[in-house]
Formats: structure tokens, C-alpha cells, sequence
């Protein structure tokens, strides 16, 4: 009886995105094409490579997205609300990115993550500071922490 055919360890990793030999997602500098990958919706109408490894996108709908290689770590829009989400990647790299771009955007707001709380710290707030793990959003009427995603 004949084995189903598989694709080779080397092409997987590959496919997923890891470093050659390694089975590590690729690391370090990503050039233009990786960083710009997935980067094609009809709905973005503006895209700027703003620092490295991020991509800064406008949407028709005035949505302005940080794309910190293939995760948005952050999003702002008209009416003064905000999110941010760590993909999971609650690194020093990650929240200065979420930073700068928040600032780039005119929100005063300081994030630093938070060992004694187990998360990070959102300040500069009106209401005070905020502690997530993973993902807030700071919308007009409320504040979402950690929510699952619809």
C-alpha cells in the first residue's frame, strides 16, 4: 500500500515561514516584500512603510492600522478611539511599536509592560490606567480588555 505523499519538513517550514534549517520563524530585518506581504486588500487606500519591519495602512473608512510584520498591533480611527494587541508577542519591540504609533497619531498615552500585574500597562488615561494581557480597545463609550475577536 502506497503512503500518502507529504511535503517535506524543509518545504512546511518554509510555507510557515521559518528559517531556513531551523523551525524558527524567520527573525531580524524583513525585506520589502515580506513586509508588504498580505498587504493588498482593495480596501486599504494609503500604505507607508514607517519604521522597521512596520507598515502604517489607511482604509477607506479613515481606520489607520500598524502592522508590526504580519500582526496589526494597533489601530486608530476618526473619533478618537483606539486598540491595541499583542498577537501574543508581549515584547519590549512590540509595545515601543504600539507606542510610536500613537504617538505619530497624537494619543499622550505611555504603555510598559507590567510583571507585577501579568500584562501591560496602558497609562495616560482619563480614567485611569489599564492593565490587559493581550489586546484592548479604547472605544467613546466603553473600554474592551481582552476580548475574544468575532
Amino acid at each position: 500500500m502506497q503512503q500518502p505523499q507529504t511535503e517535506s519538513f524543509k518545504a512546511r517550514n518554509a510555507r510557515k515561514g521559518y528559517a531556513p534549517g531551523t523551525g524558527k520563524l524567520k527573525m531580524g530585518y524583513m525585506n520589502n516584500d515580506e513586509i508588504m506581504a498580505g498587504v493588498d486588500s482593495p480596501h486599504i487606500i494609503k500604505v507607508e512603510r514607517t519604521t522597521h519591519n512596520e507598515v502604517t495602512m489607511t482604509t477607506k473608512k479613515g481606520l489607520t492600522i500598524c502592522r508590526l510584520r504580519e500582526t496589526n498591533i494597533a489601530w486608530v480611527n476618526d473619533h478618537g478611539e483606539f486598540g491595541l494587541n499583542t498577537g501574543g508577542w508581549n515584547t519590549i519591540i512590540t509595545r515601543r511599536h504600539m507606542q510610536d504609533f500613537l504617538k505619530r497619531q497624537n494619543f499622550d498615552v505611555q504603555i510598559r509592560g507590567d510583571k507585577k500585574a501579568g500584562g501591560i500597562r496602558l497609562g495616560g488615561l482619563k480614567g485611569g490606567d489599564i492593565i490587559f494581557k493581550q489586546r484592548v480597545d479604547v472605544l467613546r463609550s466603553r473600554t474592551l480588555v481582552d476580548h475574544e475577536v468575532d
